[in-house]
């Protein structure tokens, strides 16, 4: 478990930032969420940090927040991992990456 201590310094907005980018890289998209959202609370009124731009902590946490969406309409059954409209859904996908091309030429 990563764990989160208290605080409120520059110091601790980089942890949250390297905590939250572990994270989200580990598709733990809702724990990454709230790291992300704890360094920009830490951060306010800054531009940059650490070399990370605040806009780019931002933009992060709003492509967190689309994926969860995503992820919550993938369980629900609204939609498949390929967008549900795909005439290869019901087609098995090997799972090694090989997809359903097959090499016919190769020049």
């Amino acid at each position: 478990s990563i764990a989160r201590e208290g605080g409120g310094n520059s110091g601790d907005a980089e942890v949250e930032l390297v905590r939250a980018k572990v994270l989200r890289r580990a598709h733990r998209w809702g724990e990454a969420l709230a790291g992300f959202k704890a360094a920009l609370e830490i951060l306010e009124g800054q531009h940059s940090v650490f070399g990370t731009n605040v806009a780019w902590i931002q933009r992060s946490i709003a492509e967190l927040e689309d994926r969860l969406v995503e992820q919550s309409a993938i369980d629900d059954g609204e939609f498949g991992k390929d967008g549900g409209s795909s005439p290869l859904r019901s087609m098995a996908d090997s799972g090694d990456g090989g997809g359903w091309w097959k090499v016919v030429r190769i020049v």
